[in-house]
């Protein structure tokens, strides 16, 4: 009996080992891969190993790993590491985002062929964000619709007021929803004041009657700086033309 407790300990103990040796060696391998990748890269779409490091280490590493390496020097690693948590529901979503937002790390991506850059929250909330869309028959539309819920909220809400944040998630955050009136004096401050466009869009939609001066004026400046995209100065001219139009018409009335 003693002889067959030993050897169960023994292997309990032998198991414990190697899976910290390959949860080990998978974070070496990443770290120096040194590249957030899509399960296929390249122009013929071939498997990426990088991927595959990442769905064995999502199998393998336990949950205090996991949390270690979300502080991991490598930014790649830690960009995984919050993916892997993501997947396995080991944190709310909202507080994991909050953890990758206030870190700020950059990574570079590959998906298919084409090599970008990104930050690992901006990932993390598009992640996120992507397994919330459905795609009805009766929706018509190539973006899916949203299935809204109080994480995304929460997430939005940290978007809305961080001053820092990468443009996509603020504009996804802005078409998400129509937000509870004390998010209001937030999103006309980004609008009237930061002249952000998805803001100024928002407001055009949403928050139009008795801030009709203030958005023509921001709308004004975003249309009038040489920096900004032509079709969203484009739009912004349309959205000026139809705010002139109704100041016009209720003149004559």
């Amino acid at each position: 009996m003693k002889h067959f407790l030993r050897y169960t300990l023994f292997l309990c103990s032998l198991v414990f080992f190697t899976s910290c040796q390959d949860v080990d060696s998978l974070v070496a391998a990443i770290a120096e891969n040194d590249l957030l990748t899509c399960e296929r890269v390249g122009f013929a779409g071939s498997k990426s190993d990088q991927y595959q490091r990442f769905l064995h280490l999502r199998t393998i590493a336990s949950p205090e790993e996991l949390t270690a390496l979300l502080e991991h020097e490598n930014d790649v690693v830690a960009g995984y590491a919050a993916y892997t948590i993501l997947d396995r529901d080991l944190i709310p979503p909202s507080r994991l985002f909050k953890i990758t937002l206030v870190q700020n790390r950059s990574v570079s991506t590959m998906c298919g062929c084409i090599l970008s850059g990104a930050a690992v929250y901006d990932l993390l909330y598009s992640r996120y964000r992507n397994r919330h869309l459905e795609f009805p028959d009766s929706a018509k539309t190539e973006y899916g619709v949203l299935k809204d819920n109080q994480e995304l909220l929460q997430m939005d809400s940290l978007i809305l007021y961080s001053d820092s944040v990468y443009w996509l998630p603020r504009k996804y955050a802005l078409e998400n929803r129509v937000y509870p009136p004390h998010f209001n004096e937030r999103i006309q401050y980004l609008a009237f004041e930061r002249q952000d466009y998805y803001a100024m869009e928002y407001v055009f939609q949403h928050l139009r009657v008795g801030n009709e001066e203030q958005l023509m004026n921001a709308l004004e400046v975003f249309a009038a700086t040489k920096e900004n995209g032509v079709d969203q100065k484009a739009n912004a001219r349309r959205m000026l033309s139809t705010l002139n139009k109704e100041e016009y018409e209720s003149t004559i009335q």
